[in-house]
């Protein structure tokens, strides 16, 4: 780095010598191409993400936001670089539960306010399109010389398929626990290893067992089934065993069971559970 400064005769105006100061800025230099390749790589990374990123001043005002960004929040990103530090842009903004979430306590503010960042917030807004879902993460960055806060970054994906899939997941267990506890035959569930995970009220009427009992019991050391002859039968026989071994689908067994009052037969039909991707033995 050069400068140069001309030395004048003050009686003849000429110049008489040149005054040259320099420095050596090679490590300057090569710290500044080291910083230009670093943010131009850290733009190509936030750009090639699915999940949508925007960084916002002290001000709460958008400093970048990647193009994921506008996807998701259904805005231009000519818009969300103009917007404040809200995900809203102007529209209803509202929590899981439903209630509308107030400015002061929604990510980016909150953040830009307290320095404190804050992860899977759900935020809620409601567009013309519809309501859509977003899970938010953000966090400040501070200064580490003044411990200012510099910026505040938020990443945060569309989650309204997925709350919609848990709805429709919940609706249906919620369907099957009613089916399970209206009819009259006993229903048990074995997971892989013999546990009991599920039973139906009926299934404690037969077996005489509380919930407790059956949470406690495991089909591979279950002792005292009877065969349809009386004789013992073998824990390998037991219908649940042969579905959770070999997969098997087994019906009509007829399986006893000695109370105090007296024996019990059963009628057993045993059906495996599969993994739907690998075709595995999930439960029985």
């Amino acid at each position: 780095l050069n400068n140069a400064d001309p030395m004048i005769d003050p009686e003849t105006g000429e110049v008489e010598a040149v005054a040259v100061s320099f420095a050596d800025i090679s490590e300057r230099l090569r710290r500044e191409a080291e910083l230009a390749e670093s943010r131009a790589h850290l733009a190509s990374v936030l750009e090639a993400l699915h999940e949508a990123v925007l960084v916002f001043g002290p001000d709460g005002r958008t400093l970048s936001a990647n193009r994921a960004a506008a996807t998701v929040l259904r805005r231009p990103h000519a818009e969300l670089l103009a917007g404040e530090g809200f995900l809203g842009l102007g529209r209803p903004t509202f929590r899981a539960d439903g209630t509308p979430f107030p400015p002061e306590e929604r990510p980016i503010r909150r953040a830009l306010s307290s320095g404190i960042g804050r992860r899977d917030t759900i935020v809620g807004i409601l567009d013309p399109s519809g309501p859509f879902w977003l899970q938010v993460n953000d966090q400040p960055i501070i200064d580490p010389r003044t411990g200012r806060l510099r910026a505040v970054v938020a990443s945060f994906t569309d989650i309204t398929e997925r709350l919609r899939q848990e709805a429709v997941l919940a609706e249906s267990r919620a369907h099957l626990a009613s089916v399970f506890a209206a009819v009259h035959e006993g229903i048990l569930v074995f997971s892989v290893d013999g546990a009991i995970t599920s039973w139906n009220p009926a299934a404690e009427r037969l077996l005489r067992l509380t919930g407790d009992r059956l949470r406690t019991a495991d089909i591979f050391t279950a002792p005292g089934g009877l065969r349809e002859d009386g004789s013992v039968m073998p824990i390998d026989e037991y219908p649940a065993v042969r579905t959770l071994r070999g997969g098997e689908a087994v019906h009509n067994v007829v399986l006893g069971l000695a109370f105090p009052e007296g024996r019990v037969w059963l009628l057993v039909n045993s059906e495996p559970i599969r993994d739907p991707e690998s075709g595995a033995v999930r439960a029985a």
